[in-house]
């Protein structure tokens, strides 16, 4: 097994000042000491079990325990692959040199799974305490699940820094945020929304809130720099370790899609659909290249060193990378391109919208049209009566539901195949 492991990094804590406070939950702090006597134990328990590299599936929750069982898995010799609820389905048993396997969100109705090795948390990891300067004396909010690379990167980066990791499921009235008091947190944009409506002094308390995992609509931006919380819009993916491009502390823009630039390992660039780059300041899709990327999915053959995402964005002539979207955000309706991120972004920033997903259907008319899920308070006819007033026609949602929640992954975002589901289930004329 290669030396620079998870457990390397607690382990050279340890050796440092072992009693430390490192992993945190709602009724009891552990320390270093403590974290590594648990993970010893465990490992000794299941090692028996578990052939070199072999990949094992563990069920886990936003909780201590699951952080003692991946690190477990790993010292034993295996290779975790976490999950919540639905046992993956694995095409190969083992996977030589990999340190985690991560099962993308698979929002689109394509899961795969990402194999990240040692080599690629090792990168990861530099590239984002550089960008982020955190260190020993930070306390890191991890309220994102534990089966997606956003809350396992947190735990890689605190135990290399030698930092507190608070471990608790996402509390949207903010009282485990006044009572650990983090200095830094990452959440996706439904979390900041749903704490600035009932607690933005818990949110403006903490030092720096790293927001990623969908679009951050401007009118929440503004809101929450008002009232001042520290946001840190960053880009990122499985397939990457997590980040790829985050804005510096302190930096910020009031500008749709920008998440500041590529960490300093990273390269970011747009191509376009030819995979050939394009000029600056135009939109294309997101490729990326560096230590922290992955190798290929697991399974399949190794990919070629660049690696060309789904995504959609643009560079500045200063190196920022703006985020437009997805391929799959962009439907063609009645001959029209129509961003479906647009406006749901539009439509989110609009008076009474808790939430709200915009998808593509299938339409005998058009085509294709977007269909609109929207929690909210009332009805619809003031929300439509503003798309109209406010959308050119092509743009206009053509089928509404209104919903009290909207189905989400474990990793907060939208489940778009069991939305898009629900407007298969209505009837429409």
């Amino acid at each position: 097994m290669t030396a620079d492991t998870p457990y390397q990094w607690l382990s050279h804590v340890v050796a440092a000042d072992p009693q430390r406070s490192c992993l945190v939950d709602g009724a009891n702090v552990l320390s270093y000491a403590d974290v590594r006597t648990r993970v010893d134990a465990r490992a000794a328990a299941i090692r028996g079990g578990i052939e070199a590299w072999r990949i094992v599936p563990v069920e886990v929750a936003i909780d201590v325990d699951s952080v003692i069982e991946i690190l477990a898995i790993q010292k034993a010799g295996g290779v975790p692959f976490p999950y919540i609820e639905r046992v993956p389905k694995i095409p190969t048993l083992s996977a030589p040199d990999v340190a985690v396997c991560v099962e993308t969100s698979g929002s689109s109705g394509t899961r795969k799974i990402v194999p990240l090795t040692f080599e690629n948390l090792r990168a990861s990891v530099d590239a984002s305490r550089r960008r982020l300067g955190t260190g020993e004396d930070d306390r890191w909010l991890v309220c994102l699940p534990l089966d997606h690379v956003g809350g396992l990167s947190i735990i890689w980066r605190t135990l290399d820094a030698g930092g507190t990791a608070i471990v608790v499921p996402f509390d949207p009235g903010g009282a485990d945020i006044e009572r650990l008091e983090p200095t830094i947190a990452s959440m996706v944009p439904t979390m900041v929304h749903r704490l600035m409506g009932n607690n933005p002094g818990a949110l403006a308390s903490i030092g720096a809130v790293l927001v990623g995992g969908a679009a951050l609509g401007l009118p929440l931006r503004e809101r929450c720099v008002g009232a001042g919380v520290q946001l840190v819009p960053t880009y990122g993916l499985t397939e990457a370790g997590s980040q790829v491009a985050t804005a510096a502390r302190g930096m910020s823009k009031t500008s749709e899609g920008w998440v500041g630039t590529a960490l300093d390992t990273m390269e970011v660039l747009i191509v376009g659909f030819d995979h050939e780059p394009v000029r600056s300041g135009h939109t294309g899709l997101i490729a990326i290249e560096g230590p922290a990327v992955f190798n290929g999915y697991l399974g399949e053959e190794h990919r070629q060193r660049r690696f060309v995402t789904s995504d959609l964005g643009r560079l500045d002539t200063e190196g920022s990378l703006y985020v437009e979207g997805r391929i799959d955000d962009v439907i063609l309706s009645g001959g029209e391109n129509v961003s479906l991120g647009r406006v749901a972004e539009f439509i989110k920033g609009l008076d009474g919208v808790d939430d709200v997903c915009v998808v593509g259907v299938e339409d005998a008319e058009w085509g294709t049209v977007g269909a609109v899920m929207v929690v909210c308070d009332g009805g619809l006819e003031s929300i439509e009566a503003m798309v109209e007033r406010n959308l050119r026609g092509f743009e206009r949602p053509k089928r509404w539901l209104q919903r009290e929640t909207i189905p989400r992954l474990t990793n907060g975002k939208h489940d778009l195949v069991a939305v898009r589901a629900a407007f298969e289930e209505e009837s429409w004329t």
